[in-house]
């Protein structure tokens, strides 16, 4: 049977998420193991309760993940599980990733930069002027950016519009199957996306029920998988801060564009500012003080070979896995290459000194 069924049949699960998966796969070794195992026994040696045990081995989840696969291929539909090595790095970073990612087009290049722009369903013309200009100055600087919203009215549709408008690769994040468009107004825009060499990206199967707690739900990709976060407009509660106070949890940069006392769409925003949760923006110009962006500086893969470089192969190698990552830490590294911690720290000193990776805080490394 196609591995993926027993993935897509995990994904179902509304209480398996990637820890419980890991204690299956350690101890059952595979996934298709998993669904042979007896219920006491995974109770007993994995931990998890009677009720989810019985949810794992029911005799019908295989065959609706079966029948997955099938619409999945109807709707032209991929899917990329946890393990796999094309799953996001930027999401592994984050404590609460999905399991499984759905997806049409293309996944977000994980070596580009990556910006969330959010915001309220209302939105006023001065918000929607003020992504025009910023997304259009964006355009003119980077060819290595990715723009990331939520296909909602309002603030993300125009990013998403702008984005295509100005030629930046844009992905819409959602919280429903890829079988349908929520709102339906969005399915032109949507197929724009697509054929722009973007992507439309969920963690709901087609057989997911549309509520709306799904989109506070996909709130956390949006955030896992942008660099930086910026709330255009929104009032003091809505998925826009839900994201922003998520992406500030996972010790990303929040951004909020600060606007009239008087416009309730803005009240949200200032607050974000009062609480330190996010800096204040106005234009490009902070987005890249801030995050350190070097506009002249493209960090898209380049068609030179690194082999100019005085390394080893072993040095070689570490800088290829480390370049496969938005930022990796020491222990990951360790963990992938059986490296000693010793000749690793003396090959990570030697890859800074030569302008190749950057040491960040909490011992993590990543590329230039």
């Amino acid at each position: 049977m196609d591995y993926r069924v027993y993935a897509i049949a995990l994904s179902m699960l509304p209480k398996v998420n990637h820890q419980v998966v890991d204690r299956l796969i350690t101890f059952c070794g595979d996934l298709s193991s998993v669904f042979l195992e007896r219920p006491a026994v995974l109770e007993r040696e994995v931990g998890i309760s009677r009720q989810l045990v019985g949810m794992i081995l029911s005799s019908d989840i295989l065959t609706k993940a079966e029948k997955e696969l099938v619409r999945m291929e109807k709707y032209d539909i991929q899917c990329v599980f946890y393990k796999d090595p094309n799953y996001p790095s930027k999401l592994l970073e984050i404590p609460d990733f999905p399991v499984m990612l759905y997806y049409q087009g293309n996944l977000p290049d994980m070596i580009r930069h990556s910006l969330s722009i959010i915001g309220t369903r209302g939105a006023t013309n001065y918000g929607i002027r003020w992504v025009d200009t910023f997304v259009k100055s964006l355009s003119e600087k980077f060819d290595n950016l990715d723009i990331l919203s939520g296909l909602a009215y309002g603030i993300d549709y125009e990013a998403h519009k702008k984005s295509l408008e100005y030629g930046i690769p844009t992905y819409a994040i959602l919280g429903h199957g890829l079988h349908t468009i929520y709102p339906s107004a969005h399915y032109r825009i949507s197929q724009d996306i697509l054929a722009s060499g973007g992507g439309l990206i969920t963690e709901f199967t087609t057989a997911h029920t549309i509520r709306p707690q799904n989109f506070l739900q996909r709130n956390r990709i949006v955030a896992g998988l942008s660099d930086a976060t910026i709330v255009v407009e929104s009032k003091v509660k809505g998925g826009a801060i839900h994201t922003a106070n998520v992406a500030f949890s996972y010790d990303r940069e929040v951004f909020a564009l600060p606007g009239s006392v008087q416009h309730l769409t803005s009240a949200g925003c200032h607050r974000l500012i009062k609480q330190q949760v996010a800096s204040m923006i106005e234009s490009d110009e902070d987005l890249l003080r801030i995050m350190q962006w070097d506009p002249t500086k493209d960090t898209t893969v380049s068609d030179t070979p690194v082999f100019h470089l005085d390394l080893d192969e072993v040095a070689l190698s570490l800088l290829s896995l480390i370049k496969s990552y938005h930022r990796v830490s020491i222990d990951e590294l360790v963990s992938k290459t059986e490296i000693d911690i010793a000749k690793l720290s003396s090959l990570l000193t030697q890859l800074e000194f030569m302008g190749q990776i950057e040491a960040l805080p909490g011992k993590y490394y990543r590329s230039i």
